[in-house]
This record gives C-alpha cells, structure tokens and sequence, in this order.
C-alpha cells in the first residue's frame, strides 16, 4: 500500500504504517518542522526504513506556497498560522506548503491510506485534495480533529460542513466522540452514500 501520515512528527504514524503497509509499501511522510525533521530522519534508520519512508518537509494546505510555522523544538503541538495558545514559547519559521493533489499529481501516486494530525488545519489539508477524496477510489483516510484550534484557521462548524459535503465525505467517530464536529478525537473519513 502507499500510504500518507499528514503532520508525521517524530513518526510514530509513519513507523506504524510501515508496518501495516507491507514489505513493499511506501510511506511519505509530511513534517514542516525543521528540528522534528531530523529526530523523523533519526527514527526511520533506527527502523532500517529509510528505504520505504519518505520524509517530506513540508507543510500540507489548500494552497501551495509558503507560511509561518510556529514550532516548540519537537512538540507535536506546533502549528501554521498562530502559535498554539497551549505551548509556551514557540519560533516563527517560514515553511513551504504544498496542496495533497498536486505532490500526488507530480509523483503519479495514488495514496491507499491517509493519515492527518494537523493542529486545526485539517479543513484546509482536505481542501487542498479535493481531486484524491473525489476520486473513484479515495484513501482509507483518518484525521485526528481539534476543533477548538478552527477558530485559528477561519473555519467552523459550518464552514467544516460545507467542505465535507463537498469533498462527499461523512464523519464517523473513532475515539468516543459524540459530536465530532465539536470533541477532540479522532475519526474515519468516509465516503457519503447517496
């Protein structure tokens, strides 16, 4: 399988989708942050993956370009846009972006299995795929929500909805949510019947 991990941090999704993916599965793995980078880098040779990991070290949205990334050395926490209120410090960093159907278009890849922790930007992540979740065949995809962080992003509820309906995906929760729309948890991104 090809699979993506969407916000890859030190590769815990990565390491674990190289395992289900099989001996022949190819991972890319997306992490903006410089400093988390290279503890990825280190975390895929400690796993003799090097060969089906692929570190890319950019940020995902709906746009390509760049932006502010505000990291806290390696926590997971760092985010595009603001600083996340939880952390205490963080370093203004300009990273790229690049949008999830043009890196797929430009490597003619066609992801089995999508996974995304994002820090509230999963609205845009998902914009910037409009071609892959419409496809005929899209991804198993899993995104890990924060909706507390949307208001960040210039997303809400409705707004988060509409890009669903759009893309024809509905929400099923993984992790307990009643209101996933409104609980942190994590979810499955599904194709809407009808």
């Amino acid at each position: 399988m090809t699979c993506v991990s969407i916000g890859a941090n030190l590769g815990m999704y990565p390491l674990q989708l190289a395992a289900w993916s099989g001996p022949k599965g190819i991972i890319y793995a997306f992490e903006p942050n410089p400093v988390t980078v290279e503890a990825l880098f280190a975390h895929v040779r400690m796993n003799d993956l090097a060969e089906r990991v692929r570190i890319v070290p950019v940020a995902l949205g709906d746009r390509s370009g760049t932006a502010t990334f505000y990291a806290a050395g390696v926590d997971g926490m760092s985010r595009l846009g603001n600083p996340n209120p939880a952390l205490r410090e963080t370093v203004p960093i300009q990273v790229s972006i690049e949008t999830l159907d043009n890196f797929f278009a430009r490597e003619q890849v066609s992801p089995d299995v999508l996974v995304a922790d994002v820090e509230g930007f999963e609205a845009a992540v998902l914009r910037g795929g409009r071609g892959l979740f419409r496809s005929a065949t899209p991804p198993i995809t899993v995104v890990e929500m924060h909706p507390s962080a949307w208001v960040d992003t210039g997303i809400d509820r409705d707004r988060f909805a509409a890009i669903l309906d759009e893309l024809r995906l509905r929400i099923v929760p993984l992790s307990g949510q009643v209101d996933p729309m409104a609980e942190y948890g994590h979810v499955a991104l599904e194709p809407a019947s009808g």
